[in-house]
C-alpha cells in the first residue's frame, strides 16, 4: 500500500485508489484537492510525499483493527478521564503536565490543537449546539492522552459518540484542504470543518478515526523536525 501512495507521487496521476491493510479504500487527489468519494472509504491527504516517520505512522494507523486505538501506538502516555464535572480540573491537570514535558513553543501548539479538539468533543461536532453553548459530554466522558518522546509528541482526544454524519465529513474533507480560514468565517458557527484546518496548521501529522455511534478519535502528531506540509487521514472503521 505505501509503494502505491509512493507511486502516486512520483507519477503523473491525478488520483489513486489503494487498498489498506484492513481492505479499506485509501483515496488520494493531487492538487486542487478533490473528495472522490464519500462513503465508508479512508481519505490521505498530502501535497507532497511524506516523511519516513508520517509513512511509519499512516501504515501503522491503517492497519489498526475496529476494537484497537491509536494510544496503543504510544510510548508511554498519560491519560485523563474528562467528564462535565471535573472539566475544569482535568484541564488544569493537562495543561500543567503538558508544561512540565515540553518546551513553551511546543506547548502553546499542543494547547491550541487540545482546546479545539476537546470542543468538537464535546459538542459531537455539531456547530449549532456549539454555538449555543449546550452540553452533551454528560453521561459519556471524554478522554485525553498525551505521549512525549525525543522524536515525536502525540495528542489523542476520544469521544464515545461516533457522530460525524456523511455531511459532515464531506465538510471536513472539504474544508481541511483549504490553505488558510478566511477572516469572515465565525469558528463558533462555521460549521465542521474550520476549527479542524486550524488544528492542522498546529501539528505535523493529523489523523482522525471514526466508528459510527460509538467513537472518534483525533490524533495530532507532533515531530521534532516540524513538518513544512501536514498531512491528514480520515479514517471510517
Amino acid at each position: 500500500m505505501l509503494n502505491a501512495v509512493r507511486d502516486f507521487f512520483d507519477q503523473e496521476i491525478e488520483s489513486l485508489a489503494a487498498r489498506t491493510p484492513c481492505g479499506k479504500s485509501l483515496i488520494l487527489s493531487k492538487v486542487p484537492f478533490k473528495i472522490l468519494e464519500i462513503g465508508d472509504h479512508s481519505a490521505f491527504i498530502s501535497k507532497e510525499l511524506p516523511d519516513q516517520k508520517t509513512f511509519k505512522i499512516l501504515d501503522d494507523v491503517l492497519s489498526l483493527q475496529k476494537d484497537e486505538g491509536i494510544v496503543g501506538l504510544l510510548y508511554s502516555p498519560q491519560e485523563w478521564t474528562m467528564t462535565q464535572a471535573n472539566k475544569a480540573e482535568t484541564t488544569n491537570l493537562f495543561s500543567d503536565f503538558l508544561a512540565s514535558k515540553v518546551r513553551p513553543t511546543l506547548q502553546q501548539r499542543i494547547g491550541h490543537c487540545a482546546d479545539e479538539l476537546i470542543s468538537n468533543a464535546i459538542y459531537a461536532l455539531d456547530p449549532i449546539k456549539k454555538s449555543h453553548n449546550s452540553v452533551i459530554i454528560g453521561e459519556k466522558p471524554i478522554t485525553l492522552y498525551l505521549s512525549t518522546t525525543p522524536e515525536v509528541q502525540a495528542l489523542i482526544i476520544r469521544d464515545q459518540h461516533g457522530s460525524i454524519s456523511l455531511d459532515a465529513k464531506s465538510k471536513i474533507l472539504t474544508k481541511i484542504t483549504e490553505q488558510t480560514i478566511a477572516p469572515q468565517m465565525d469558528r463558533e458557527i462555521g460549521g465542521a470543518g474550520i476549527g479542524l484546518n486550524l488544528v492542522k496548521e498546529f501539528c505535523d501529522f493529523f489523523v482522525i478515526r471514526h466508528c459510527g455511534g460509538e467513537w472518534t478519535e483525533a490524533c495530532c502528531f507532533f515531530f521534532r523536525k516540524q513538518a513544512s506540509e501536514t498531512p491528514f487521514l480520515y479514517v471510517e472503521v
